[in-house]
């Protein structure tokens, strides 16, 4: 009988491991495939060497490009995607369906003109800002998609052309008047000048480039909640920088709020918020004209939950997605384990009773 026993407790066991090893398994096949939150997007310039342009003169002027984050990271699942521009509240102004972008060995195959692909309208975001999709599905689900959020300082789509101002003066001709009284003789004709006397008004003007340094981004450290209805932010001040612009909402992808100028400060006190709700905060510093890069974002429940970097504004969202995969793995792995071990107790349970 203790052979028996012991023949059946060992057989558990095994089922137990077999059980753990097949979790790992679909574990490392579901990687093996491609995990569809690798990789980054990015808005780049004609020659598509510059990474998170972000800033642009013309909508005619925003490429788009994609692969690995980093050198050392994985680059985007290989297929064809789907291209969507909308503003910063991801009201949709413009697509590319059916035309798709491909991607092959984990980059884009091109870089392509954005407004050529989609033909998107102009924002009504009073700073200029837009936010490009791209995704597998055609529907943009949040975790399939990659975004990226950039700027144009013009709704135009290429360089206003000078009006060329070729126009002379012409002299006028002396006409008797009414009574009849000649022209007079001892002054001479007028003679014509190089300038008119009435000069055309001028033409219309391309948009004003900003060539200010950019600041670096700068390093929001705390976001403390001084009152129900306060929250006081500090940060690290960087160089150069006139003043800091602070976004922030209840949804760490949507920051609807705003404040556009702290003034040349490290800290900074947001009112009127929700007594009940969290709030998150990001940050960009700005030199006369020109931003910075985002900070990453703080809530007021405390955690970062997106770094800035040098190569995507959306990266941090990419980040968000790819951990909520990987806790979804760990999640059936788990799933997995307990089953065994409910199995095992089952048997466990019914061996004794027969026993008995």
């Amino acid at each position: 009988m203790y052979f028996v026993k012991d023949g059946v407790r060992k057989l558990l066991i095994f089922c137990l491991i077999l059980t753990l090893f097949v979790g790992l398994a679909m574990n490392s096949m579901a990687k093996a495939q491609g995990n569809p939150n690798t990789g980054s997007i990015w808005t780049t310039n004609l020659d598509c060497e510059k990474v998170n342009g972000n800033i642009y003169t013309l909508k005619g002027d925003v490429y788009l490009d994609g692969g690995p984050s980093t050198s050392s990271n994985p680059g985007l699942p290989d297929g064809e995607y789907f291209v969507k521009v909308t503003e910063p509240n991801d009201t949709l102004l413009g697509k590319s369906d059916p035309t798709t972008v491909n991607v092959s060995n984990g980059r884009f195959a091109t870089c392509v003109n954005l407004f050529n692909l989609t033909n998107f309208s102009d924002t009504t975001n009073s700073g200029g800002e837009y936010k490009v999709w791209v995704s597998k599905n055609k529907e943009f689900p949040n975790n399939e998609s990659k975004t990226d959020n950039f700027k144009v300082g013009s709704s135009s789509i290429a360089s206003p052309k000078p009006i060329p101002n070729d126009s002379s003066p012409t002299p006028i001709p002396c006409v008797p008047d009414v009574e009849g009284t000649p022209c007079p003789t001892s002054t001479p004709a007028p003679t014509p000048t190089s300038e008119p006397t009435n000069p055309p008004a001028p033409g219309p003007q391309g948009p004003k480039v900003c060539d200010s340094k950019q600041p670096p981004a700068p390093l929001l450290l705390s976001v403390t909640r001084t009152s129900a209805t306060t929250a006081l932010l500090k940060w690290a001040p960087v160089i150069p920088s006139t003043y800091y612009v602070i976004s922030y909402g209840t949804d760490p992808n949507n920051l609807q709020f705003g404040v556009p100028n702290t003034g040349n400060t490290d800290n900074f006190t947001v009112g009127a918020l929700n007594p009940n709700l969290n709030y998150y905060f990001r940050l960009m510093a700005v030199n006369e004209c020109m931003p910075s890069d985002p900070s990453a974002i703080l809530g007021t429940g405390g955690g970062v939950l997106g770094a800035s970097t040098s190569k995507v504004l959306g990266a941090s969202t990419d980040r968000l997605a790819a951990t909520h995969s990987d806790f979804s793995s760990l999640r059936a792995i788990a799933g997995l384990a307990v089953f065994g071990l409910v199995f095992v107790a089952g048997v466990q349970f019914l061996h004794a009773r027969e026993e008995n």
